[in-house]
């Protein structure tokens, strides 16, 4: 079935990071994006760079079941075909703070959440593309546990639920990159504010330093353009120390 919606897509995660890069690239390859994220300044700031015309940004905390409600509220009437999770990340730990928790809530609950009210809208129209954004800590460990445990049970769901949505001509499949910089992003920060932890995090990675936003962005868009179907159930790596 022919695409209803070909040219919008819908990021999750758009202030910063990979989103941010996938936001960019995807306006400039003429696509309208529908930003989501919860500071609405970053976001502005975000909407401000990008080419094109068409361009919406949603301003809300899809941890909170009233910002999932907010989302739902405003894109299910007009759902693009495209969907590109990018939520996710480390969370602080402090005092009064649960980091199990709320890693859980950050990089796998909200977004089950989330596709629970965007998949029927996509079954129902028989076509649709739902990229996640896993890590390579999700197999090998090298990150802060509670944040590791969270992208395995991501990865888990997207296996699992890949496979049956492919009966539905939904491609439903998550992406592995490594240590990633750029746009503002966790690796970005801690290259300016702990130099030690940057050059460690530098001499274990293949290419002698670490992926940077555009080139993870890059990859997404060449993998939603193509044979997605073939995807669908599919954890996609571009650490070479996975296989």
């Amino acid at each position: 079935m022919t695409p209803t919606n070909p040219k919008r897509v819908l990021i999750t995660g758009a202030s910063r990071g990979i989103g941010q890069a996938c936001a960019c690239l995807f306006a400039k390859l003429g696509y309208s994006v529908v930003l989501v994220a919860r500071n609405r300044k970053k976001l502005q700031e975000v909407l401000g760079e990008l080419d094109g015309a068409g361009h919406e940004l949603i301003a809300c905390d899809l941890t909170s079941k009233l910002g999932q409600d907010f989302l739902v509220k405003e894109v299910l009437h007009k759902l693009p075909d495209l969907i590109i999770h990018c939520l996710g990340g480390r969370v602080s730990v402090g005092e009064g703070q649960d980091p199990w928790q709320d890693s859980l809530n950050l990089n796998f609950l909200s977004i089950v959440r989330m596709n629970e009210k965007f998949i029927p809208k996509l079954v129902e129209r028989k076509v649709g593309t739902i990229v996640h954004l896993s890590s390579s800590a999700a197999l090998n460990g090298q990150a802060f546990t509670p944040y590791a445990c969270a992208k395995a049970a991501l990865n888990r769901y997207v296996v699992d639920s890949g496979q049956v949505l492919l009966a539905d001509n939904i491609c439903l499949f998550a992406i592995m990159p490594p240590a990633v910089e750029g746009h503002g992003n966790y690796w970005a920060e801690i290259k300016k504010s702990d130099p030690n932890k940057y050059s460690k995090m530098v001499t274990g990675q293949k290419l002698g330093r670490p992926q940077t936003t555009d080139e993870v962005s890059e990859f997404i868009y060449s993998l939603v353009t193509s044979q997605r179907r073939i995807l669908g159930g599919c954890l996609v790596s571009t650490d070479p120390t996975i296989y």
